[in-house]
């Protein structure tokens, strides 16, 4: 009996305290619903006109207490607009926020066409919004917006309002993707100081957009921020630390005349960002642009001459492999280029920038700076000079900086220049190498550096007088020296592929006893009277894909060694004449004559030169080039025999023409 008696009075004392929700409550035909203590403008898709947000709301709802249901009020503040609360809603003119709303959900006011659509009508955002929701006014009607809060725009905040034709910004931290996208009516924004970061495509396609400038604490223009918008001109402040500008940040605007960089700290141009601006006339760099990506400036018909800031690290670096341009190629109005000189630790690296400028004709250099030329020149028809600048007097450069200041020309860097008659540059090949087609280029000399193998295009492509080779080389690729009057062979070599020398000025060729394999074609030397093989065993002569020729894949037909020179003789080691007449490739010579003791083929031995120590410095007789070795093998000096600096005491290798002496100073 005690226990339901227990259980009726419990269940007396909780009807004594139940209480109903908060009923919603409808101002002006905008439903407001009760929520932790504050109001929320739920729905509004039926209001019209001009609205303002009630400061508070009263709500009511019923109790049970003492027996009896009884009304219970209370009053909270309006702090809320929620998602979607007034979408589309084509009736609503005008929207005021009262000082204590702190949120507006996302896509709040998408679609109100008419919203704030008056010449008079400015939609203001109080400081007191906290949170404003993804698409919160989108394709809206609104003309003159005033942000009065600190917090970011979001995404899509204002996308694609076409009458929006002003917006004033506080001190917003930041601007989010596609915030003002479309907004064809747009005509100037100024950028508060407080803002870090212009989010993707946040000002794409607005049109009527002419001016922009950016303060020196942006961080990052996005990617697509400003694409085919109307700007005419950009300025970048003064003192920028550290600005990214994105890919396609400023791409397709068709209408961009100027563009001015004042003097920053580190401003980096991602690939594409200046891509297809076909009216630009002038760029105005200053120090603090470090890297310009690959696919910017191209194809400015009018882009004015301009100069490179001595901040620059890289222009035409890219990241993606298939962006298929440098900077600024096919720039129809340069003339002239003036390299920047960098700091002295590092290497201006350029990517094919420059190429297919018609109009280039003279690009020159600083005297302390080394360079990267990858591909960077090609097809500059009209490319006369390439030159170093002389040191001003406030910059006296060493002998010993200019000596170490060089250019690494590579993948055809100034192929194409048909014009290019000037290089005053130091400078080494490497990966495809340059000057093909360089007709009217000649250089007296090239030294290949120390290696095993010679790469493909290791040395110029257009006329070299003459090619130095260190002991070191092993192997000879394809096309590995294109061009060259006459070339010293190393007692080192193994391997030559094919068409690996072309050398039209050498009348005589000694192939060193090393050599054990070489491939069809692999010398063209039209002027060839005498070749001398030193190997006493006949190298092997292999096919394109590396296995060997047969002697009867070889009988009256198929491919030879050296190139339209089979009606000269072969002079071999006493003794073996037999074996190269049995040897595939080498039974193709009209007559293999024995030399040795007594021979009379000792007539085509060059006179070997001197080298000698005189005033403690080596010397060597004749005109010829040399290479000076310690005794570690390391490679001391590649040159001409007229030019050998002093060195200190010690012991040396000197290689001399076909001559290698070992001599103490």
């Amino acid at each position: 009996l005690d226990r339901p008696i227990t259980l009726l009075i419990s269940l007396l004392f909780s009807l004594q305290s139940f209480a109903k929700l908060f009923d919603d409550v409808t101002i002006d035909n905008i439903v407001y619903s009760y929520e932790n203590g504050h109001a929320v403008a739920a729905n509004g898709k039926n209001a019209s006109g001009s609205v303002t947000l009630p400061k508070e709301v009263t709500f009511k709802r019923q109790e049970f207490k003492d027996g009896q249901w009884t009304d219970v009020t209370k009053t909270v503040p309006v702090t809320k607009v929620a998602s979607s609360c007034f979408i589309d809603n084509a009736k609503i003119t005008y929207i005021s926020f009262n000082e204590n709303v702190t949120t507006i959900g996302g896509s709040a006011f998408k679609g109100c066409k008419l919203l704030c659509a008056g010449a008079s009508s400015t939609l203001k955002i109080p400081k007191s919004v906290t949170s404003v929701g993804l698409n919160a006014f989108k394709e809206s009607g609104i003309r003159e917006a005033s942000w009065e809060t600190n917090i970011s725009i979001p995404d899509g905040a204002f996308y694609n309002c076409a009458n929006l034709v002003s917006i004033k910004f506080n001190s917003t931290s930041g601007i989010g993707e596609f915030a003002f996208s479309g907004c064809t009516s747009l005509k100037s924004i100024s950028i508060p100081q407080s803002c870090t970061t212009i989010g993707k495509s946040s000002f794409w396609g607005c049109t009527a957009l002419t001016g922009a400038k950016f303060h020196k604490k942006l961080n990052l223009i996005g990617e697509s921020a400003f694409r085919e918008s109307g700007l005419i001109s950009i300025e970048f402040g003064e003192g920028c630390e550290n600005l990214t500008i994105d890919q396609y940040a400023f791409a397709g605007c068709s209408e961009l005349k100027s563009i001015t960089f004042l003097e920053g700290k580190q401003i980096i141009i991602q690939e594409l960002a200046f891509y297809n601006i076909p009216k630009l006339e002038r760029i105005n760099f200053a120090n603090g642009v470090t890297v310009i990506g690959a696919g910017n400036f191209c194809y400015c018909p009018i882009l004015e001459n301009f100069q490179l800031p001595n901040t620059i690290e890289a222009v035409g670096i890219r990241h993606d492999e298939h962006i298929p341009l440098g900077c600024f190629n096919n720039c129809q109005s340069l003339t002239k280029i003036d390299l920047p000189a960098n700091v002295a630790d590092k290497t201006i690296e350029l990517y094919y920038s420059f190429c297919e400028c018609e109009t280039l004709k003279e690009a020159t250099k600083a005297p302390n700076q080394n360079y990267i030329d990858d591909k960077c020149f090609q097809l500059c028809p009209m490319l006369g000079a390439v030159t170093t600048r002389k040191p001003s007097p406030s910059n006296v450069i060493s002998r010993a900086s200019r000596a170490n200041a060089k250019t690494i020309i590579r993948n055809g860097s100034f192929d194409g220049c048909e014009n290019l008659e000037r290089f005053d540059c130091e400078f080494s090949l490497e990966e495809g190498g340059g000057f093909m087609w360089c007709n009217r280029l000649k250089f007296d000399t090239y030294h290949i550096p120390y290696n095993e193998i010679v790469p493909t295009r290791a040395t110029p492509s257009c006329f070299v007088k003459h090619v130095t080779m260190p002991i070191s080389v092993r192997q000879l690729n394809q096309e590995a020296i294109p061009y060259a009057g006459t070339v010293s062979i190393p007692d080192s070599l193994r391997i030559i592929y094919n068409r690996a020398l072309y050398a039209p000025e050498m009348t005589e060729i000694v192939l060193p006893d090393s050599l054990h394999s070489v491939y069809e074609f692999c010398i063209a030397a039209p002027k060839l009277q005498k070749l001398k093989m030193k190997s006493e065993i006949p190298p092997v002569f292999r096919k394109y894909d590396g296995s060997p020729y047969t002697l009867a894949e070889l009988i009256n037909s198929g491919p030879y060694i050296i190139s339209s020179a089979y009606n000269i003789p072969l002079y071999v080691p006493k003794g073996t004449a037999e074996a190269y007449k049995n040897a595939p490739g080498w039974s193709k010579f009209k007559e293999i004559i024995e030399y040795g003791e007594n021979s009379a083929v000792d007539d085509i031995s060059i006179t070997a030169p001197t080298v000698s120590v005189e005033g403690g410095r080596i010397v060597v007789s004749g005109s010829v080039p040399v290479m000076i070795f310690n005794l570690s093998g390391i490679l001391l000096y590649n040159g001409n025999s007229d030019n050998i600096p002093a060195l200190p005491k010690g012991l040396y290798i000197v290689k001399a023409a076909a001559t290698t002496t070992k001599i103490s100073l």
